[in-house]
């Protein structure tokens, strides 16, 4: 059932910043600010947040008696998506019959008679404490999803939760920068304990900065306007002193932050998403779909490139090219992790298990190192969750994605496209960064990654302003023969 919101009609839903809705951007820009929130009381105080925000929004719109209907429309595959996964733990910790255990987990059942069990009847999961506590953050995550979309009601409110991302990633970027001076590898780690987490953090607000930016450029003129020299230099000059001056400013430091991580697959990722979506621009039709991408990113990133050379992006270069696959402790652990998906093929070990079960199948390498995480996401969710929990989360990003994309090729309005760009750049480099380490271990991270999506398919269906529509058609970016044809799909 889909929570029940204010519809855009409504005057109290257009306002920018009710008070529920502040309190929602000061938890997320507090987040990341713990170690990334990868302490107990660090996540347990984000899902109590969560959960609070979640019975006082639903209390209030249930008592105004408003539902969108248009809410529960686009969202309805989602939301059983999200609810089927976000239960599975709680499936997976719930104690079964020995016969019932047997049938669906069978090592399982032989594990815990070969330990000593007194009764070999039990839950599937492995250690059913640690799956009660994946199943209380998997619901907190699904609550800021679903928070996300039922308060982000107006272009204005999405407009404040972008922000509010980007303000985020540039104070964990100048805090990072500041604090580099004291590590003699110009190291960025930012308020986490591993830069790579900062890297998959920033993997995040950079697109979407990013996506502020297409939604605050200009459209390019036409070839008959002319222009003086000085009305070049007037107008450079107001753009550098204005929003879109310092926002420049704010994605060069962040992008510098992430250099200096020196995290491979966190820059590799985020450059590979980059491309990809940019080049997915040039599916969409006219002339206006290829300007605002490729006028942006190119330039910024070359000037992040000169940038970082000159801070010691040396160090980052260094480390790719002594990169050595074989050597790499990472994936000797994901081939092992393998074994275990073998065993616990279907419903895996347990979500928040692999810690528990990894040292079996480790060898003689567990007496030296403890390992907690894969190293590898996707390998982690396969050992914990088996095929049926993987399949169900792959379900629900590759459903997000193709609506979001849908989105992106449709909208004209430039904000709207922003948006969906950074979403898809953003969600797409951390889920490849997640073949390399575990970000989405990192309460923080999980939760900046949810309401990045979410963020993305509000846009794709949230009413345009009249006046940004306007603004593009008058700007002659667009041909009388394409505004006929009906490519809008504005609501």
């Amino acid at each position: 059932m889909a929570m029940p919101v204010r519809t855009e009609d409504d005057p109290e839903a257009a306002e920018c910043c009710p008070l529920l809705f502040q309190v929602f951007l000061a938890l997320v820009f507090l987040a990341p600010l713990p170690l990334g929130g990868n302490r107990p009381w660090a996540w347990g105080a984000l899902e109590i947040g969560v959960f609070l925000l979640f019975g006082l929004g639903y209390w209030r719109a249930a008592r105004m008696e408003s539902i969108d209907d248009a809410f529960a429309t686009h969202y309805r595959m989602p939301a059983l998506l999200w609810l089927l996964w976000s239960l599975y733990p709680l499936a997976q910790a719930t104690p079964l019959p020995e016969p019932l255990l047997g049938l669906l987990s069978r090592s399982t059942l032989e594990l815990r008679v070969l330990t000593g069990w007194e009764d070999p009847s039990g839950p599937i999961s492995l250690d059913r404490h640690e799956t009660l506590q994946a199943w209380l953050k998997g619901m907190a995550y699904c609550g800021a999803f679903w928070l996300t979309l039922a308060w982000t009601t107006s272009q204005q409110r999405l407009k404040w939760l972008m922000l509010t991302v980007v303000g985020s990633g540039v104070f964990q970027a100048l805090y990072g920068l500041l604090m580099v001076r004291n590590d003699p590898n110009w190291t960025v780690s930012g308020t986490y304990v591993n830069r790579n987490h900062l890297a998959g953090l920033l993997e995040m607000t950079i697109p979407m900065g990013i996506g502020l930016m297409i939604g605050w450029m200009k459209s390019r003129r036409s070839a008959n306007d002319e222009k003086r020299l000085l009305d070049w230099i007037a107008e450079w000059l107001r753009t550098a002193s204005g929003r879109r001056g310092i926002l420049s400013v704010v994605l060069v430091v962040m992008l510098l932050a992430l250099f200096l991580t020196q995290s491979r697959a966190g820059n590799a990722c985020l450059l590979l998403a980059l491309v990809v979506v940019t080049l997915l621009a040039r599916w969409r039709e006219g002339e206006f779909s290829l300007s605002r991408e490729k006028r942006l990113v190119a330039p910024l990133l070359a000037i992040s490139v000169m940038i970082g050379a000159w801070y010691g992006l040396g160090h980052l270069t260094g480390r790719l090219l002594q990169t050595n696959l074989h050597g790499e402790g990472r994936l000797m652990i994901s081939l092992r992790s393998l074994a275990i998906v073998k065993d616990y093929y279907w419903f895996g070990s347990g979500a928040g298990t692999f810690g528990w079960i990894y040292p079996r199948y480790a060898g003689e390498e567990s007496a030296v190192t403890f390992l907690d995480h894969a190293h590898n996401d996707h390998v982690e969710i396969l050992v914990e969750q088996g095929v049926v929990g993987y399949g169900l989360l792959a379900g629900i990003l590759i459903y997000c994605w193709i609506f979001i994309l849908q989105g992106y090729m449709r909208r004209r309005d430039p904000f709207m496209r922003g948006v969906t760009f950074g979403s898809l750049v953003a969600t797409l480099a951390l889920s490849l960064h997640a073949l390399f380490d575990f970000n989405f271990q990192i309460p923080a991270n999980a939760l900046y990654f949810v309401v990045v999506l979410a963020m993305g398919m509000r846009a794709s269906v949230l009413p345009a302003r009249r006046s940004a529509l306007s603004a593009y058609y008058n700007t002659g970016a667009i041909s009388r023969s394409a505004r006929q044809g009906g490519t809008d799909n504005e609501h």
